[in-house]
């Protein structure tokens, strides 16, 4: 074997050598992209899978609170249902009474019906009217003790008692002694007397009115705030 055959022997060897070692490297890479790919699409849909059962998970308590919050209130209509059986069952002849009482002396339905309105908790209250009144004394009585609301469908005139200092010509009275509320609404008219401050319930027929009676910063005035809550 001379030169030339043998260099060409070399030779092929190392291009099959080279052949060999690029097509191993081209399957390797094809084989990790490949790996890649598969890898990919089961990351993205093991994500779906997540979001989707997240997704289904967050719509279940959701529809588990709604269910919750129905029975809830159920359970509670179904206590005040029971509880007021068994209040009928048990007192209505007292009841029945109370009312013919009442009716008896005078008191009319819609009073009646306004005292059990007060039972009840407001909310969603906003304030309609604001107001500072002076309370009258023996020494002082005027038109500023006296408020006037919705045209006259409610009526307040507010007294106290004389402060110590007090005289004719600072006529004012002493917060630290019950004042008296004079209040005509719906038909009728009550007299209470409270330490300040104090606040009111007037009922209506879907809502109520609160009245809250604090000491002014002007001397020998209260302020009246009036807020309009719908009953809970």
């Amino acid at each position: 074997m001379d030169f030339f055959q043998t260099r060409e022997k070399y030779r092929k060897r190392e291009m099959r050598y080279s052949v060999s070692f690029l097509f191993r490297i081209t399957v390797i890479g094809l084989v990790a992209w490949l790996g890649w790919l598969w890898g990919s699409a089961e990351q993205k849909r093991l994500q779906a899978d997540s979001n989707l059962a997240i997704f289904e998970s967050d719509r279940e308590i959701q529809l588990l609170s709604s269910q919750l919050e129905k029975l809830q209130i159920e359970l509670n209509e179904a206590r005040a249902q029971n509880t007021a059986v068994s209040l009928t069952d048990k007192n209505s002849g007292k009841f029945a009474k109370l009312v013919k009482a009442q009716i008896a002396n005078g008191t009319k339905v819609e009073q009646i019906y306004a005292g059990l309105q007060q039972i009840g908790v407001p909310t969603n209250c906003r304030v309609v009217h604001y107001q500072s009144l002076a309370v009258a004394t023996e020494l002082y009585g005027g038109a500023e003790s006296k408020a006037s609301l919705f045209d006259g469908a409610l009526r307040l005139n507010i007294e106290g008692a004389v402060n110590e200092n007090g005289n004719k010509a600072n006529p004012w009275f002493d917060p630290l002694q019950k004042v008296k509320v004079r209040q005509a609404y719906l038909g009728g008219q009550t007299i209470t007397e409270h330490n300040l401050p104090f606040s009111l319930i007037l009922p209506a027929q879907e809502w109520i009115l609160e009245l809250s009676f604090t000491v002014s910063d002007l001397r020998g005035y209260v302020d009246l705030e009036v807020r309009n809550c719908v009953i809970g």
